[in-house]
């Protein structure tokens, strides 16, 4: 059977009812007793007829292959350049993440319509590819510092459109290339079609997401140790080539003239309902949509009493979204504050974490299909979509329980202090000594009521080097500090022999003030040196990067006479020079004379410090990790002597911590949106399937909502972020249990 077609003026357009009229044309007489005769020869694995292959199917392959690539490229970096480089808070980073989604599964509805109704598939398409370009080539723009354009209000924008195009291309492109099918007689290859739809997706998701992140971090440019305008314009040309590949295959698709959309049916009906029945000379129906009677086809007012009636199981949907879409959120803003190197070379990065998702998913969804649900079902378990839809729900909270006891793992390893409260100072207490020396410092000062407060810090053999006093009390002027050491060791180990106290007073305290305590210039007795040039904070690198200020006692001469070098032990060389400026931290009593260089933000790693021509000292610099390097060389000392003293520890928990949580969430995923597409389109009446479509995109959206409600309600107070991943693992709990209610009572329509 061959179908006719027009080809009017190159569009290929097929003529309205030209399939139907071929249909009609095989039912003589319209006995029923021939139908069967007549499915069979149009069987796909029985029909002698053969059409060709469309050609216009590679080009919305490539297409979606491309898109997709630029749609997560740019997805995938986007959380971490939010909060980096526009110096977004995390909160508000994840607001305008899930805003853009929102968007995204927002628009396909309004998309759909205009597709079906006005503008066809075609011209939809290339609109929103082209709106689509046109946000990516804004993004990338952005980026670059050297074009000043303002990067927030261009970011914002390109986002909107970007949302705009994707929101455009996801009801459209599949369909599209479904149309270009000749059916039934090419059924098994338009299965063989989505097929390959889906794995062009899947690519495009997963090549972008690890190589956009490496452009990102790996590659240094316009004078910045990162690269985000490679990281955007990659994705940016990426999209220019599936928008030329659209184009391209225009004299090759099947085009169809607008035939309406069923979910504006489903509206207008509801509508006229309701309308209806609210008019006081309205007699009383069974059911409220037979109000529409008349006025509707019987079959579709059918038709959507039983979608609404699946509607209701429909309710727990977004908040599996609201976790599943935190992935490139919240996870990856986890995923910052977490070692990434496995072996000698190899850096996992942050937002790379959000490729195993899919990794996961690709492993087991053939274990779930092919072992698991047959194995479980010979006694009677996972059985009906319902309950495999209420287990992936359950998981998805057990991941965000694992996410919260990561995330309790990462803050017990941040400082008690990142940054002073405002109207506050602090005292940060760095301990040079040997371990085993046990220093008491006693802090006292006045009051603004006039009394006395005090403070006692201890450092045994087995504390940190670093302790922080906080004087919360913004007019506090000066400072007494007492330091002793507590008794005298019995073996050689600590080299002080006077154990007398010492006492230093500060004035003009800074917010954060830095106080070493060290051995004067006999080596025989402690002294205490103010940090004239403290830090403001203890913030760490947004970057994953170490933080290194190098502290030198000597004397001017050697400071003026000597290099001091930075140099990378490791891949590309690179060489990082400490420069001094400004006061020298001075004690007059014991003659000590204190230079502090810059703080340099390098990768973290091994390195080399230089000094001079002659000494070399190897260090070893944690990600995330804020040191001091303290380096004597006074004239006492016969060598040069360093001391790396790390006064923020680094990102101790490693990132593929996050594996249990990501592996839970596949699970999840697997066990939830086949299992509802399964239960959607076998429980509602086949004419409703775009509506469900719809629906779907919705709930996602809507998810996404439950997000940023969520963000607002702490936004700008101290809260824990551990404790936020358990308040949604507890909120589907609380959706479990209400979904678990109503699949109980659900009676499936058998077919």
């Amino acid at each position: 059977m061959v179908l006719k077609s027009e080809n009017n003026g190159g569009n290929n357009e097929v003529e309205n009812g030209a399939e139907m009229s071929e249909l009609d044309k095989m039912l003589p007489g319209g006995e029923e007793e021939n139908i069967g005769k007549i499915v069979k020869s149009l069987d796909p694995e029985t029909s002698k007829v053969s059409l060709p292959y469309p050609k216009g199917v590679a080009f919305i392959a490539l297409t979606e292959l491309a898109a997709r690539f630029a749609y997560y490229g740019s997805r995938a970096v986007l959380t971490i350049y939010m909060r980096n480089v526009l110096s977004f808070s995390e909160d508000l980073t994840t607001t305008i993440y899930h805003a853009f989604l929102m968007l995204c599964y927002t628009l396909p509805v309004i998309w759909g319509v205009v597709a079906d109704s006005f503008l066809g598939m075609y011209k939809t398409l290339w609109i929103v590819n082209l709106l689509f370009l046109v946000g990516s080539v804004g993004l990338t723009a952005g980026s670059f510092p050297g074009l000043m354009l303002p990067p927030v209000e261009v970011t914002i924008l390109s986002l909107i459109l970007m949302a705009v195009g994707t929101g455009g291309m996801k009801p459209c492109l599949a369909p599209f290339g479904g149309e270009q099918f000749t059916l039934p007689q090419q059924a098994l290859r338009l299965q063989q079609f989505f097929s390959i739809f889906f794995v062009a997706t899947t690519i495009g998701n997963m090549l972008s997401t690890v190589v956009t992140p490496v452009l990102r971090k790996d590659v240094s440019c316009l004078g910045r140790e990162t690269c985000y305008p490679l990281a955007f314009s990659v994705p940016c040309v990426m999209m220019l080539f599936a928008v030329v590949i659209f184009l391209a295959g225009k004299p090759f698709y099947k085009r169809r003239k607008p035939e309406g959309n069923m979910l504006v049916k489903v509206v207008m009906c509801m509508k006229h309902a309701i309308g209806t029945r609210w008019k006081s000379s309205s007699p009383k129906k069974a059911h409220w949509l037979d109000h529409a009677e008349g006025k509707f086809d019987p079959q579709l007012i059918q038709d959507l009493k039983g979608l609404l009636g699946l509607l209701i199981y429909y309710a727990p949907f977004p908040m599996f979204y609201a976790l599943l879409e935190q992935l490139g959120s919240r996870w990856t803003l986890q995923a910052t504050k977490m070692w990434g190197r496995v072996g000698h070379n190899f850096y996992i990065k942050p937002d790379q974490m959000q490729v195993s998702n899919a990794i996961f998913m690709f492993l087991f969804t053939p274990i779930f299909e092919g072992i698991l649900y047959p194995v479980l079902a010979k006694v009677g378990l996972l059985k009906r979509p319902l309950q495999r839809i209420g287990l992936g729900l359950f998981l998805a909270g057990m991941a965000f329980v694992a996410a919260g006891l990561v995330e309790l793992r990462i803050q017990n390893n941040q400082p008690a202090i990142l940054s002073v409260p405002e109207d506050s100072h602090a005292l940060n207490l760095i301990n040079t000594l040997p371990p085993a020396c046990p220093i008491q410092i006693r802090a006292s000062w006045r009051k603004s009521d006039g009394t006395e407060a005090v403070k006692l810090v201890s450092f045994e053999e087995n504390s940190p080097p670093t302790k922080i006093i906080l004087l919360e009390d913004e007019h506090v002027r000066q400072i007494v500090l007492e330091a002793q050491i507590t008794e005298i060791p019995e073996h050689n180990e600590c080299p002080i022999l006077k154990t007398d106290a010492i006492s230093q007073r500060i004035e003009s305290l800074s917010a954060l003030q830095e106080i070493f305590i060290l051995l004067d210039d006999t080596g025989l007795s402690l002294t205490l040196v103010v940090n004239k040039e403290p830090r403001n904070s203890l913030a760490q690198s947004r970057e994953g990067n170490s933080k290194i200020q190098l502290v030198l006692l000597t004397d001017r001469a050697y400071l003026n006479e000597s290099n001091l070098i930075l140099e990378s032990d490791q891949g590309a060389h690179r060489a990082y020079i400490f420069s001094f400026e400004g006061e020298t931290g001075e004690q007059k009593e014991t003659e000590v004379t204190m230079a502090y260089s810059n703080i340099l933000e390098v990768p973290p790693g091994r390195f080399s410090l230089l000094v001079g021509d002659k000494s070399k000292f190897d260090v070893n610099l944690a990600p995330g990790a804020i040191y001091s390097l303290l380096l004597d060389r006074r004239e006492t000392t016969t060598s040069s002597k360093f001391n790396l003293i790390p006064i923020v520890a680094g990102n101790e928990v490693h990132i593929l911590w996050q594996i249990p949580q990501y592996v839970l969430m596949a699970w999840a995923q697997i066990l939830f949106i086949v299992s509802g597409m399964e239960f959607s389109y076998t429980q509602a009446p086949g004419s409703m399937k775009s509506v469900l479509a719809a629906l779907w995109n919705l709930m996602n959206s809507f998810g996404n909502v439950i997000v940023i409600l969520s963000v607002s309600v702490h936004s700008g107070g101290h809260y824990s972020q551990a404790m936020d991943y358990f308040q949604f693992a507890g909120m589907m709990g609380v959706n479990v249990i209400f979904f678990t209610i109503l699949a109980v009572r659900y009676k499936y329509v058998e077919h």
